[in-house]
């Protein structure tokens, strides 16, 4: 594809990185636990889908972000949901 090239705004070259690829492969995998659920797949089968999706998640998480550590993120997260911290309730209309 050459240099510069882009697929849907990304750089061709950033989709090959292992985050990527995770997050990628769980999007795929979605429809497939949904497929398999209304099939009546073995719910041990399903249960070990979710786990996957789940960890690749955690993984993911991990790879692109290395500087950040869980109690700091968590922090961050806390602190956009609680009330009176992030967005105001007069901006979301």
């Amino acid at each position: 594809m050459g240099d510069g090239a882009t697929f849907f705004g990304l750089p061709v070259a950033d989709l090959g990185t292992i985050p990527n690829a995770l997050s990628i492969a769980r999007g795929i995998s979605g429809p497939v636990l949904a497929a398999a659920v209304l099939a009546d797949a073995p719910a041990g089968l399903v249960l070990v889908g979710v786990t996957a999706a789940g960890l690749s998640d955690w993984l993911d998480g991990y790879l692109e972000w290395p500087d950040h550590s869980f109690p700091s993120m968590l922090i961050m997260t806390l602190a956009k949901i609680l009330p009176g911290h992030g967005r105001s309730s007069s901006s979301l209309a």
